[in-house]
């Protein structure tokens, strides 16, 4: 269904943008691409997953004192979700123009509904890194479930993923390293607990050893160096995907 989406105080600038039922967003870098999506997990859930779920959280997303995002539907219904900075913390809003009265409690589950069944779903659906962030049984365990419910878009989008994922070359790495990585530090060789080959440059993606898919990194050495140093940087992080 064609809608209309109106961002205000969020970090990217604000704008309305037209959705239909399949969209493509492109546009140079800092153009307010990862903006849009990150609209759409605060309409949703009232959070970006990948920030956390505190109001506090949210606030790094926050041009100005006030954050609002807006969804106008074709039919005359519209949804909103806002986080207000206060001088002791933050307020939060949501609103659901179809259900009238009713407890902050309520007009945010409503919205929630629309996306999915449970915050988890939603999660899921607006945030393919949510998905990557299962151990490699799950993730397989939540294909096979996309491909019972004849979700056959979204099993296609995840499968081509994983597909992407096998054939990029792979670090494991320990946990307190997943940790330190996900704040953006350079991957260290004392946190390494195995590779597979790869060359100075190349794209890597760092895994804890459970399977969870940690970040995307640009090698600063190959392989075969690292096999022979037990310190200095081997690969620096260029996108986070999970945050241990």
């Amino acid at each position: 269904m064609p809608a209309k989406m109106t961002f205000t105080g969020l970090k990217g600038g604000d704008r309305s943008i037209r959705l239909d039922r399949r969209n493509l967003i492109t546009g140079p870098n800092g153009s307010g691409k990862t903006s849009v999506a990150q609209g759409f997990k605060i309409l949703a859930l009232g959070y970006d997953p990948a920030l956390g779920k505190r109001p506090m959280d949210t606030a790094e997303l926050m041009a100005a004192d006030k954050l609002k995002i807006t969804l106008e539907l074709d039919d005359g219904r519209t949804m909103s979700r806002s986080i207000q900075k206060k001088d002791d913390g933050f307020e939060t809003s949501a609103h659901a123009s179809w259900i009238g009265k009713a407890t902050a409690t309520k007009h945010k589950a409503e919205i929630e509904r629309l996306f999915g069944t449970t915050s988890e779903e939603v999660e899921e659906c607006l945030d393919i890194s949510t998905l990557l962030a299962l151990s490699a049984n799950k993730r397989s365990a939540k294909l096979e479930e996309l491909k019972d419910e004849n979700e056959e878009e979204l099993y296609a989008a995840v499968l081509e993923i994983e597909k992407m994922i096998e054939k990029k070359p792979k670090i494991w790495i320990h946990d307190d390293a997943a940790r330190t990585v996900s704040q953006g530090a350079k991957l260290a060789a004392p946190g390494v607990i195995a590779f597979n080959d790869f060359k100075e440059g190349d794209y890597v993606f760092f895994f804890k050893q459970s399977g969870e898919v940690i970040a995307v990194a640009k090698a600063q050495i190959s392989s075969e160096e690292a096999q022979q140093i037990n310190k200095g940087i081997i690969a620096t992080p260029q996108r986070i995907i999970h945050i241990p």
